[in-house]
């Protein structure tokens, strides 16, 4: 049988510290509509291996 739902909500928030332009992350959230079948919170930080990343003005350059 299928496994499917009608609906499922989710929020993201970006994760800032401070005065911060980039999110250090996002944290996802999500809720089946009318059962408990989907349910999660995790959060998803925003790194790239090969890549440095400025957090404080925004900016990525590739990491030597």
């Amino acid at each position: 049988m299928p496994f499917f739902f009608d609906k499922i909500e989710q929020s993201v928030y970006p994760g800032f510290k401070g005065n911060e332009l980039l999110a250090r992350g996002v944290q996802m959230r999500g809720q089946s509509v009318g059962s408990n079948a989907v349910s999660f919170n995790v959060y998803i930080f925003n790194i790239q291996p090969g890549m440095t990343l400025n957090y404080n003005d925004g900016t990525s350059s590739v990491s030597s």
